[in-house]
């Protein structure tokens, strides 16, 4: 009786720490391309646009879509510009405009290398909402406006 309680107990504590280790997974995205796509289906855990890529929005969008308590790192391979093209104003979800976050994101630059962001003059780069965390390294903010 003592083993099957015992079993039991296990079993339980091994499902709660299962559950547990979930809710703080972390995920990694490579961006692939320059251009500004949104992904074909936000929430799916994959960063791919219509074109098959992965672009900075699409991976924005994805961790926007992540879990709570979670990291996403955004991984910038090639040096060159990221220009914010998806013109929008008043969109709250990374899907236009300027790129929204509302989660945790690591978002690296190709090291050494110049890589930029543009928000094209045309709305701010980031909005990062209450509650998220962003840490940027190697990157190049330039362009953004604030509209009001």
């Amino acid at each position: 009786m003592i083993k099957g309680i015992i079993t039991q107990l296990g079993l339980g504590l091994g499902l709660a720490l299962g559950l547990s280790s979930l809710t703080h997974a972390n995920q990694t995205f490579s961006v692939t391309t320059f251009l500004d796509l949104v992904d074909t289906n936000p929430g799916d855990g994959i960063c791919q646009t219509a074109s098959a890529t992965c672009s900075l929005r699409a991976a924005i969008q994805e961790a926007n879509a992540f879990l709570d308590g979670s990291t996403t790192t955004i991984e910038l391979l090639n040096s060159g510009t990221y220009y914010l093209s998806e013109l929008g104003v008043l969109e709250e979800d990374a899907g236009s405009g300027d790129l929204d976050i509302w989660k945790r994101v690591i978002i690296n630059g190709a090291g050494s290398d110049v890589v930029a962001i543009d928000g094209l003059l045309a709305d701010r780069v980031f909005h990062i909402h209450p509650g998220a965390n962003v840490i940027l390294n190697d990157i190049t903010i330039q362009n953004g406006h604030n509209i009001v």
